[in-house]
């Protein structure tokens, strides 16, 4: 639990207390409770011809290494809306979300993140690099490169693997 110190409402000083068996930071002076949630993010596969497209971190943390594209959910957006706003903000495309793959925890930046992974066509635009992303290319799912971010990413690629892997190898 991160150790903040003073309560975003009213300034009091937030003490530990025990409430539904976890331990939570409240203020002295208003009562209120300082839940310390995963902020919620997404992360988006385009898979084509047995080829996925990543996209290199132009920033920390994970700067050059291979990542989903995405990011963090906006108030008032869902998942899905941000999933296409990402993408295109990052690439240039335009999206059809096609499933969920799942969702999974991780860890971005030291921060809890609880993460929805979708599977997604291009449906238009052009591609391109912008935002924080320094560079997006096509990798084959069997030829993947070492330095990929964060663990949810690793066992979202796993299952695409799996899934596109092709039936009539000798």
């Amino acid at each position: 639990m991160k150790e903040f110190k003073f309560c975003p409402k009213c300034g009091g000083s937030l003490v530990k207390k025990s409430f539904h068996r976890h331990i939570r930071l409240v203020c002295g002076r208003c009562g209120f409770i300082f839940y310390q949630n995963p902020k919620p993010t997404v992360g988006v596969f385009i898979v084509k011809d047995k080829k996925v497209l990543l996209a290199k971190r132009g920033i920390e943390p994970f700067k050059d290494w291979w990542d989903s594209i995405g990011g963090f959910i906006e108030a008032g957006e869902s998942s899905q809306e941000t999933a296409t706003r990402e993408t295109k903000e990052e690439t240039g495309l335009d999206i059809k979300l096609i499933e969920i793959l799942g969702t999974g925890k991780d860890v971005y930046a030291g921060q809890p993140i609880v993460s929805t992974a979708f599977l997604a066509e291009i449906v238009g635009g052009k591609i391109s690099p912008s935002d924080d992303v320094s560079q997006l290319k096509w990798f084959y799912l069997e030829n993947l490169p070492e330095k990929i971010a964060f663990e949810g990413n690793k066992k979202v690629l796993d299952l695409l693997k799996k899934r596109f892997r092709t039936v009539n190898k000798p």
